[in-house]
């Protein structure tokens, strides 16, 4: 299903762990050491960067997927059935011509055009808790005060809390492991709410990051829902492909089946994106807690060659976007 809501910028991408470890690690090292200087900071601001254009990247994709699961839905409607079993109070309304003269609260989510629909809120909301965690150590690095501090860990739990919301209201739909991130989303807002009651920087520091495993649980249970994601994107590609090839129309179910593989692409390129996301976020919290000395050129280095690694797979993810909504022609 392709939208045209999502934009990908121009060097948009992923986030890789050596280029965050990096960055992250630099930055740390100017901070307990008095070190600060005019290149270090150009490498956290990269590093910082890189995190926003992971959260561009996931954006295109869960536009991409709330097209998806809309035109599910209305596949559904025209069988008379709803999009989540057990919702629809009088199924047999359905008329011949596909018009169901009933209105149904419950379906809405799928019908409206403003907001995503139940499975793509519960992802995009469940990163969104993410950034926010990860704005918070950024704020903690760059030695804000308690009171700026409390007030990104007031906007986590906020966060939280309407992902908590979103998930709990798509909890019927298999798309997601709703129970694991709900549980993992309530205890990120416990550990918000917590530092809102700290009196130290050292004591907010301890009550935000004790939650990191549950920020890695949302990480994993996002990236373990992308095969579902892929069935959604490219079912309906698949059948056509079939009739195609039943048909004997060689040409077409080959066009079909490349834009199928181009998701596949997209999508295991952004499998490797939320892995490496929690490995640079685990590094993060270490660096955070762990004093370093003034010795900077390893991690410029790092830094570097980290960059250029991660240009191909930001091209890659840029570039299977553009694809699918430009459209193919004949492989």
């Amino acid at each position: 299903m392709l939208v045209e809501k999502g934009k990908v910028r121009e060097g948009s991408g992923p986030v890789w762990s050596r280029c965050l470890k990096a960055g992250f690690l630099l930055f740390s090292a100017f901070m307990a050491a008095g070190c600060v200087s005019t290149a270090g900071m150009a490498e956290f601001r990269l590093y910082h960067e890189s995190f926003d254009r992971m959260s561009v990247t996931s954006a295109t994709i869960f536009d991409e997927l709330a097209a998806a699961e809309r035109a599910k839905a209305r596949e559904l409607f025209k069988k008379g059935l709803p999009p989540i079993p057990g919702t629809r109070t009088n199924p047999g309304t359905i008329r011949a011509s596909g018009f169901d003269e009933q209105f149904y609260i419950e379906d809405a989510p799928y019908v409206s055009s403003i907001d995503d629909p139940p499975a793509t809120a519960a992802f995009r909301r469940s990163l969104a808790a993410v950034a926010g965690f990860n704005s918070i150590i950024l704020a903690y690095a760059e030695g804000r005060s308690l009171r700026e501090l409390k007030q990104e860990a007031a906007d986590l739990s906020s966060t939280a809390r309407g992902a908590l919301d979103v998930v709990e209201a798509a909890k019927g739909i298999g798309i997601l492991n709703m129970p694991a991130v709900g549980a993992a989303l309530a205890l990120v807002k416990a550990g918000a709410d917590e530092a809102l009651k700290t009196a130290s920087r050292s004591a907010f520091r301890e009550a935000v990051v004790a939650h990191q495993p549950q920020i890695d649980t949302i990480l994993v249970t996002v990236r373990d829902g992308t095969p579902a994601i892929f069935g959604l994107l490219t079912d309906d590609l698949a059948d056509s492909a079939k009739d195609a090839m039943d048909a004997g129309d060689r040409r077409t179910a080959e066009v079909l089946i490349s834009q199928i593989e181009t998701y596949r692409r997209m999508l295991s390129d952004w499998v490797l994106l939320l892995d490496e996301t929690r490995v640079a976020l685990d590094a993060t919290v270490a660096a955070i807690q762990t004093q370093f000395t003034c010795d900077t050129v390893m991690f410029t280095r790092d830094l570097s060659t980290a960059t250029e690694g991660l240009r191909s797979r930001t091209e890659s993810i840029r570039a299977a976007i553009v694809t699918l909504r430009r459209g193919f022609s004949s492989p």
